[in-house]
């Protein structure tokens, strides 16, 4: 099996844009990985922004430098569960610290997506959300850490209520954070979507769906992410706007 991936971000209709985004793919100990991130600063706070920096700065160089030595320690993916967590933890206690040492307010949600080889492992906190895709239905594997939450429905666009409060993020807590956490294996023609909030709550997902399914090049899934931005500004979508698609392809 390989892969495709692409991702966009867009400030949309707000006067910054407060996601953080990341996605890269490279090989490690030999094996094809990708990983996709996306933070979302909370908005109430004045500088919700800075979170969500410095958490996809520090996960970019834990995925390009120190997860290769950590695999090849183990010669296994055993222990994905502590690194993938204890690096999410690591990076709430940088924030924790930069923010004090500044006198600013921050605090960010973030999703990650990690494929290693035929293995994915996923690491979220607060209401961004990873989706799976086939042709099955549409799927969300992650948890929204919020008070109040729509329940999901396959396929259908998920409108959020304005008022849900965050539960879990990165920023707010001291000590270490019950993050969730979920790992599978990869199936061809699965996509994985990994977005914040301002897509989702006004996303096409049966339109989407039918899409991803003739998708077979990096570039056409580009094309596919744009024409989906549109649709969600056309439906109303005022957020940023931040996703990551990722399809696995049969050789």
């Amino acid at each position: 099996m390989r892969f495709i991936f692409s991702g966009s971000s867009k400030k949309n209709k707000r006067p910054t844009n407060q996601d953080s985004f990341y996605i890269k793919s490279k090989k490690i100990c030999g094996i094809p990985s990708v990983m996709a991130v996306v933070c979302d600063g909370v908005g109430s706070m004045r500088d919700g922004e800075l979170a969500g920096i410095i958490a996809v700065t520090m996960l970019k160089f834990w995925f390009e430098t120190k997860l290769q030595k950590n695999i090849a320690e183990d010669k296994s993916l055993k222990n994905m569960n502590y690194y993938l967590t204890d690096a999410i933890n690591r990076i709430n206690e940088k924030i924790k610290k930069v923010s004090d040492s500044v006198n600013v307010k921050t605090a960010s949600t973030i999703s990650v997506l990690l494929i290693i080889g035929t293995k994915y492992f996923i690491a979220h906190l607060g209401d961004s959300r990873i989706y799976k895709i086939n042709k099955a239905g549409f799927f969300q594997i992650t948890e929204d850490h919020i008070i109040k939450s729509d329940p999901i429905k396959s396929g259908q666009a998920i409108k959020r209520i304005r008022a849900n409060t965050l539960t879990k993020y990165l920023g707010y807590y001291d000590g270490k954070i019950d993050i969730f956490y979920a790992e599978g294996r990869i199936q061809p023609d699965d996509s994985y979507i990994v977005c914040s909030d301002g897509f989702y709550s006004k996303m096409d997902g049966d339109g989407l769906q039918k899409k991803l399914i003739k998708i077979n090049s990096a570039s056409r899934l580009l094309n596919l992410i744009k024409k989906q931005i549109k649709i969600v500004v056309k439906n109303g979508g005022r957020d940023n706007i931040s996703l990551a698609l990722i399809k696995i392809i049969e050789y």
